[in-house]
């Protein structure tokens, strides 16, 4: 019986695009959860809080506190 080398490597290249999207999807699917679950990146869009944080700082909020409470 032989072999044709084409139908293998179209194979190989399926598999391996099957493996590269979903991994991207994993990345992407983690990062968005960690995005809206974990933490956050804001911008001050006011003078409350001067002189220690000023109008436009970006600060990043940990959201964990808010889902383990302290006891």
């Amino acid at each position: 019986m032989e072999r044709h080398p084409q139908s293998s490597r179209l194979f190989d290249t399926r598999a391996y695009l099957y493996r590269a999207i979903t991994q991207i999807l994993i990345i992407l699917g983690a990062g968005i959860l960690i995005k809206f679950a974990v933490f956050d990146i804001i911008t001050i869009q006011s003078e409350q809080m001067e002189p220690s944080i000023l109008n436009g700082d970006r600060i990043l909020i940990f959201k964990t506190l808010y889902i383990f409470p302290f006891k």
